[in-house]
């Protein structure tokens, strides 16, 4: 991984491995309480996940971005 740009602070990334039937994809977790604000947001929060998944790294730094900018809507925050 260490030949990728970084996700921000708090995001975990792991990547699976390929197989005969598999590619590899990338996942990434969440820092947040995806459970907490889900149930303190309603609808709006329904596309908060735990972890987002890609096929690519840079399908998946496209994911986590779209999950901070849901985040900093629903809190009024910026992530950092």
């Amino acid at each position: 991984m260490s030949e990728h740009a970084r996700l921000p602070e708090g995001w975990t990334a792991f990547s699976s491995q390929a197989d005969s039937t598999h590619t590899t994809h990338w996942y990434a977790t969440s820092p947040y309480p995806v459970e907490a604000l889900k149930a303190n947001n309603g609808e709006a929060a329904e596309p908060l996940c735990h972890t987002v998944t890609a096929a690519t790294w840079a399908e998946l730094h496209a994911e986590v971005t779209a999950q901070i900018e849901l985040y900093e809507v629903l809190t009024g925050e910026e992530d950092g």
